[in-house]
């Protein structure tokens, strides 16, 4: 609830004109001013499209997005593909855009029936953002 509220307001103040810069790119200039202090920088961010998610995505070199290989995740998880590609078509990421990567979890490979349609569908999902 506490997010939601922050975010309203962010949206507020850039509405207003009070902010330096356009929110989506808050947290990639705040880390911007650390980074060299550190190898990795892990950010974990709700599966949504909020100004919070969206920072998330503006900041991140590499976003990795769990994917459960269970058919209800999965087709979920291609929606957010798509919300995320229209984002990014539509975002000015000032020439930056990250490295989208699938991290498929609860895979089983002796599950017999879930093994061949699910390489299906990490083929398709390859060629769909190549």
């Amino acid at each position: 609830m506490a997010l939601h509220r922050i975010e309203t307001e962010l949206m507020g103040k850039f509405d207003e004109g009070k902010l330096p810069t356009d929110p989506h790119l808050m947290l990639r200039l705040a880390i911007e001013t650390v980074a060299h202090d550190y190898d990795v920088i892990v950010i974990d961010s709700a599966p949504n499209l909020g100004i919070g998610t969206i920072n998330v995505v503006c900041a991140a070199d590499v976003l990795i997005v769990p994917t459960p290989a269970e058919l209800f995740d999965y087709t979920s998880a291609l929606q957010f593909f798509d919300m995320l590609r229209d984002l990014l078509k539509n975002v000015d990421l000032k020439g930056f855009e990250p490295d989208v990567r699938i991290l498929l979890t609860k895979y089983s490979n002796s599950n017999g029936s879930q093994s061949p349609w699910m390489e299906e569908q990490i083929r398709d999902a390859r060629e769909a953002w190549s």
